[in-house]
């Protein structure tokens, strides 16, 4: 119902927010995106990862050069339980793709830059059980590397983690609560065991995930603020109908790519 009600509130001259997907297909995202402009209107979706407070520290991190150096090589790693087709799509695999894994591609493009290259392979091992080994390569050269699946817990149980490789560093984030961190050099100084280089890890402490809980930590809160204060004109929207377009041309992508066994040029 995205992009036909999404319209009917831009008909009424109201900037919208929708969930993710912001449609089914990436012809119909780009057609909802495309109505906001000649409207002179706006939309996000609501793409609470980008919000999430450890990726939220990771983007920092990531962003100064002079102590990170570049994002060479994105990794994400990303399973639930089983995946039904869901919405009129008559493949689950493919429902994945659009249903739960466009989270996993704006993700990727948050810390990679824009897609320019997919290839991908799926394994399927029974109804609704089925993996996916997908190679990225992003605008500027950043490679992408994402095992995506559902086929780790007999049940709803999610598991996800980012890394992101630098130059001489590295991070990771892990279920969006836990960051691990080997800067280049030591942050404790002199107090350094066997030569190895140290890192840092920072994770919430349990009383502030009950205090604030999946509305904080995990970047629901974060995306209605960002929302509420671009309507006033506070803030910009960070994850607009543009991105959900061109989340769900990457997942087209590959779901073409794992049908013909061959890379596919995104536009």
């Amino acid at each position: 119902m995205h992009v036909e009600v999404g319209k009917q509130c831009l008909d009424a001259g109201l900037p919208i927010f929708v969930e993710k997907p912001s449609a089914l297909s990436y012809a119909q995202a780009c057609d909802l995106a495309e109505y906001a402009d000649r409207k002179g209107l706006w939309g996000a979706v609501a793409y609470m990862k980008r919000f999430a407070v450890g990726y939220e520290l990771a983007k920092s991190i990531a962003s100064r050069q002079e102590e990170f150096g570049e994002v060479t090589v994105v990794e994400i790693r990303f399973s639930n339980g089983p995946y039904p087709a869901i919405w009129g799509i008559q493949s689950a695999p493919q429902a994945f793709l659009i249903g739960q894994a466009v989270h996993l591609f704006n993700l990727a493009r948050y810390f990679g830059g824009e897609v320019e290259e997919v290839y991908a392979r799926l394994h399927t091992v029974g109804e609704n059980r089925f993996g996916y080994a997908i190679n990225l390569r992003f605008a500027g050269g950043v490679l992408g590397i994402l095992n995506l699946n559902a086929l780790e817990s007999p049940s709803w149980k999610i598991h996800e983690r980012l890394a992101l490789t630098g130059v001489d560093c590295w991070l990771e984030v892990e279920d969006m609560l836990r960051l691990r961190y080997r800067p280049r050099g030591e942050p404790l100084g002199e107090a350094h065991l066997g030569g190895r280089n140290q890192w840092i890890e920072w994770q919430p402490d349990w009383t502030e995930i009950l205090r604030v809980h999946a509305v904080g930590c995990f970047g629901y809160l974060g995306e209605l603020r960002n929302f509420a204060r671009s309507c006033l004109g506070l803030e910009t929207p960070r994850s607009t109908l543009w991105d959900g377009a061109r989340d769900l041309q990457v997942a087209e992508a590959v779901w073409n790519s794992a049908q013909n066994a061959q890379p596919v040029t995104l536009g």
